[in-house]
């Protein structure tokens, strides 16, 4: 997966990069910190979400920071990382992780940085996108 889509000085987060751009190192449940805000996040959440959500994905000017000022990091869509997936089961290299939840959310524990989801290698979703890590040269 992750050398399909590899290209010069460009790839996806690892999850601990991911993790670290959502919270700096600090243990907090959202990218913004603890406490759960509908206006940090683009998220349906029933009819407790951000009222935009509706909408689909991003939406200029919305979305809570992270300590590094990074936008979108719950809600909005989720994010693939080129870790494989790995649970209690063991890994398995036709998976892998997307953090960050989206507007599709409907649970605000599913928004929280901890939090991950499998998605296969060959598959596509709506909700799902991504971020780059640019190394440097």
């Amino acid at each position: 997966f992750s050398t399909v889509y590899d290209c010069d000085g460009y790839r996806l987060p690892t999850e601990a990069e991911w993790m670290q751009a959502a919270t700096k190192g600090k243990k907090q449940a959202y990218p913004w910190g603890d406490t759960w805000d509908p206006n940090r996040a683009i998220a349906k959440l029933g009819n407790n979400g951000s009222p935009i959500a509706t909408k689909g994905a991003a939406v200029e000017g919305l979305g809570g920071a992270s300590p590094f000022g990074i936008l979108h990091m719950a809600g909005n869509v989720a994010e693939w990382v080129s870790d494989v997936w790995e649970d209690e089961e063991g890994k398995d290299p036709s998976l892998r992780p997307v953090k960050g939840g989206s507007y599709a959310t409907f649970q605000t524990v599913q928004l929280q940085v901890s939090e991950k989801f499998k998605l296969g290698v060959s598959q596509s979703n709506p909700t799902v996108g991504f971020r780059v890590v640019i190394d440097p040269r």
